[in-house]
């Protein structure tokens, strides 16, 4: 019996192939302090976060990732608004 698209052969070979590549996406390293906070995810949300944080070029505030990061630094929502506020005069 043939393989059903989505099933989890398709989901793992999908994943794998989203691993190796990596490299190609990434502007940067991810600095510690975010690479801990993204160990600390749940293991199926930990690739997705890495190539956001190692391939983006711009960082939204309504992003879910925001609000996590800014949660594992202890911030408020009203310290993130700040942070985006002050960012975006430099």
């Amino acid at each position: 019996m043939g393989e059903r698209s989505g099933g989890p052969a398709s989901r793992l070979r999908h994943h794998a192939v989203g691993r190796d590549r990596s490299p190609a996406v990434k502007t940067g390293e991810i600095p510690t302090v975010l690479a801990v906070m993204v160990d600390g995810l749940p293991e199926t949300d930990r690739f997705a976060a890495e190539m956001i944080l190692s391939g983006a070029t711009e960082f939204r505030r309504d992003h879910q990732l925001t609000a996590a990061i800014g949660a594992a630094q202890g911030k408020t929502p009203e310290q993130i608004d700040d942070f985006f506020r002050f960012a975006a005069t430099l």
